[in-house]
């Protein structure tokens, strides 16, 4: 059995599906009848309830999706922090390391910088 063409439905039509699978009880016959995968109706259902809490709370779509945007460049900025603080830890244990032969005052004062590879010659 191959794959079915990609057909393009309007927001409209999804709408209609969606509905029906919801008054109809029996998502699968839905399904069937429409050719769609039951995985692409639940889809659709939740981009349909999430756009519907959307209006209820007084957003449009374009200011939910704006402020999800927002909240996924806050989490990328603390991330980018995290890193950069990994990025220091790594480098202060590599300066406290005795096989370079670095030295350090206390955790938090480096004295003499990383060496280098040990040569072993």
């Amino acid at each position: 059995m191959g794959r079915k063409p990609r057909v393009e439905r309007s927001s409209e039509e999804k709408w209609q599906i969606v509905q029906e699978g919801m008054k109809g009880g029996n998502v699968s016959e839905t399904c069937r009848g429409h050719g769609i995968t039951q995985t692409l109706y639940y889809r659709w259902k939740d981009e349909a309830e999430q756009g519907a809490k959307a209006a209820l709370g007084g957003k449009s779509a374009a200011a939910a999706e704006s402020e999800k945007d927002r909240r996924i460049r806050q989490l990328e900025r603390t991330l980018g922090r995290k890193e950069s603080r990994a990025a220091w830890s790594c480098q202060l244990s590599c300066h406290c390391c005795s096989i370079h032969g670095c030295l350090v005052v206390s955790s938090q004062a480096v004295v003499a910088k990383h060496r280098g590879p040990v040569s072993r010659s």
